[in-house]
C-alpha cells in the first residue's frame, strides 16, 4: 500500500493528540519546521486516526503547497477524507477537553470505555464528586438515527446523559434529533486557529415565518449542564426570532375561508349502485361491454335524458334478456355510447310496446 501525504500531523509522539496543520504559506511552514527542529519536536502520523504512526517531514518547497511527508518506504492506509475527518475529530476532542477543564469543578476524560467493553465515549464530563456524568459524542461522518440510538444505549451504561455534536446537518441522526425534539447541536473547528464553535441547529421562529437553520456561538458562550449543553445567547436569539415571526404572522391578511366541499350528487351514488347491482346479471361474460352500457345509461341520466327509475328499469331488462349474437356484436364494436344507448332504448321500448299489445 502506498504512503499517503497530507497537511495534518500530531506533535511529539504517534499517539499524541496535539494536532497541527501545515501552513498554506511556505515561509510560515519553514518557520514551523525550524522551530520544531530547534526544540527537538517531531511530527507524526497519528495512530489515533488510523495512521501508520511514522515520523513525518514538513515539506515546504517552491512548487507544491506545504504538506507532511512520509518516509519513502512508509506504507499508510489513510486517505484524504479519512485523514481530514480523523484529525478534525481529534482537534475537536482536544478543544472541548480544554474548554471543560477551564471549570475547576469539572473534570473531563477522553475515549472512556464502557464497563461492558462494547463502546467508547469521545468525552466524559464529570463533577468533582463524580455524581453526574455527561458524555459528548462528536459525529462527523454519516450516521443513521437507529445507529445513534443503539450507540447511545451503550454509552448510557457509563454516563447519565449523552449529548451528540454533529459536524454536518446532512445526517440522518441529526435530522432524527430535530424531528424528535426540534433541534440538534452541531460542532465546527477552524483547523488553522483551532477555535471551536457549537451551533444550535433547529427551528427559528414560529408559524409560517419559522425556518430551520444553525446559530453558531463560541465555546465560551455555552454552559455545561448534567443533561446537556446550553447557551443563554442562543436562547435570546430564538426568542427574538419567535417574536419577529409572530409579528410577521399577525401582519399577514387573513386567509380566505376554504370553500365548502361540494356535496356528492345523487347520480354518482347511482353509478356505483348500478355497477354493483348488475355485476353478475348484465353481460357476466364480458365486463367491458357491461361497463360501457352502464356508463352510457349513467351519462344519459346525468344529462337529464333519463330518470333514475328508467335507467334502473333498462338495466334490469337488459339483465333478464338473453341477447342474440348480433346484439353482442353491436355492443362489442367501437360504436359510440350514444348509439348504443339509442339501440338499447329503442329495443326496450319495442319490447314494452309488444308486451302491452
Amino acid at each position: 500500500m502506498k504512503r499517503h501525504d497530507n497537511i495534518y500531523a500530531v506533535v511529539g509522539a504517534a499517539d499524541s493528540r496535539e494536532v497541527v496543520i501545515a501552513p498554506a504559506d511556505k515561509y510560515e511552514a519553514r518557520t514551523m519546521r525550524s522551530d520544531a527542529k530547534a526544540s527537538g519536536t517531531s511530527f507524526y502520523c497519528s495512530v489515533a486516526v488510523g495512521g501508520c504512526g511514522g515520523k513525518l517531514k514538513l515539506a515546504a518547497g517552491d512548487v507544491r503547497l506545504p504538506y507532511f511527508s512520509h518516509a519513502p518506504e512508509a506504507a499508510c492506509s489513510l486517505t484524504d477524507s479519512s485523514a481530514r475527518d480523523g484529525y478534525t475529530h481529534l482537534a475537536i476532542q482536544k478543544a472541548l477537553k480544554l474548554w471543560v477543564e477551564r471549570s475547576p469543578q469539572l473534570r473531563c476524560d477522553l475515549e472512556v470505555t464502557t464497563l461492558d467493553q462494547k463502546g467508547r465515549s469521545d468525552l466524559v464530563i464529570g463533577s468533582a464528586n463524580d455524581s453526574r456524568r455527561l458524555g459528548l459524542e462528536v459525529q462527523l461522518s454519516p450516521l443513521t438515527h437507529d445507529e445513534m440510538q443503539r450507540r447511545s444505549a451503550i454509552y448510557l451504561k457509563a454516563v447519565d446523559h449523552v449529548q451528540w455534536l454533529y459536524g454536518n446537518e446532512d445526517n440522518q441522526a441529526c435530522w432524527g434529533e430535530v424531528e424528535r425534539r426540534r433541534y440538534a447541536l452541531r460542532v465546527r473547528i477552524n483547523m488553522q486557529t483551532l477555535d471551536c464553535d457549537l451551533g444550535y441547529y433547529g427551528f427559528h421562529g414560529a408559524h409560517d415565518a419559522g425556518s430551520i437553520q444553525t446559530t453558531w456561538r463560541p465555546l465560551a458562550d455555552w454552559i455545561i449542564r448534567p443533561n446537556g449543553l446550553f447557551s443563554p445567547s442562543i436562547k435570546t436569539v430564538l426568542e427574538e426570532a419567535r417574536e419577529q415571526a409572530e409579528r410577521l404572522h399577525a401582519a399577514k391578511p387573513p386567509r380566505p375561508p376554504k370553500p365548502a366541499a361540494p356535496t356528492v350528487p345523487a347520480y354518482e351514488a347511482l353509478h356505483t349502485s348500478l355497477k354493483s347491482r348488475f355485476q353478475h346479471t348484465l353481460f357476466p361474460d364480458n365486463a367491458a361491454i357491461r361497463l360501457r352500457v352502464i356508463n352510457a345509461i349513467y351519462r344519459r341520466t346525468v344529462k337529464g335524458q333519463l330518470d333514475e327509475a328508467t335507467a334502473t328499469e333498462l338495466l334490469e331488462w337488459l339483465g333478464r334478456k338473453p341477447w342474440s349474437s348480433w346484439w353482442k356484436t353491436l355492443l362489442g364494436t367501437r360504436s359510440k355510447d350514444a348509439e348504443i344507448i339509442i339501440h338499447v332504448i329503442d329495443v326496450h321500448s319495442r319490447r314494452r310496446h309488444d308486451s302491452k299489445t
